[in-house]
């Protein structure tokens, strides 16, 4: 929960924030109100606090739709898993709500979808729909290009 006279989108608190927290302390959600309700006692009043659901800032990437049937895809898989809508293929997973946990909930859903394994690393290096997809279509080409009998499985073609 922030409060602040300057709105701030996601990407910038998030920057703000990187070297002053380790990545399991990030906040999946930032949530702008006026005051932070207090309890007569002028503690925080936490029930009153509305869920951040919805009600996040602004991530401060320019929405793009999914532009091919991978892209899609992953869009679906990242909606299911992230409970979040509409996402776009440039989002950042961990600014959408996305932590170490769903981070593996996705490298599960992509290899049962894809039958290609990613590695836990890439999912925080290339947070992105249009990284994985890219990542994924190449590995698709490769393994159609060994079935086609190009290629004899050694090299790597990007």
């Amino acid at each position: 929960y922030i409060v602040s006279k300057v709105a701030h989108t996601t990407l910038e608190l998030r920057d703000y924030l990187q070297p002053r927290l380790t990545d399991y302390m990030m906040p999946g959600h930032f949530v702008p109100l006026d005051r932070i309700p207090l309890t007569h006692n002028g503690k925080v009043d936490y029930p009153s606090l509305p869920s951040p659901e919805g009600l996040s800032t602004d991530s401060g990437i320019e929405y793009v739709a999914a532009r091919n049937e991978i892209e899609q895809q992953l869009v679906e898989i990242w909606g299911e898993l992230l409970q979040k809508q509409p996402i776009g293929v440039k989002d950042d997973f961990f600014v959408l709500g996305g932590d170490s946990l769903k981070a593996l909930k996705l490298i599960s859903m992509v290899q049962k979808e894809f039958d290609f394994k990613i590695e836990f690393q890439e999912v925080y290096d290339q947070p992105n729909i249009s990284y994985l997809a890219t990542f994924i279509e190449s590995f698709q080409i490769l393994n159609n290009q060994e079935e086609d009998g190009f290629g004899d499985g050694n090299e790597l073609v990007f």
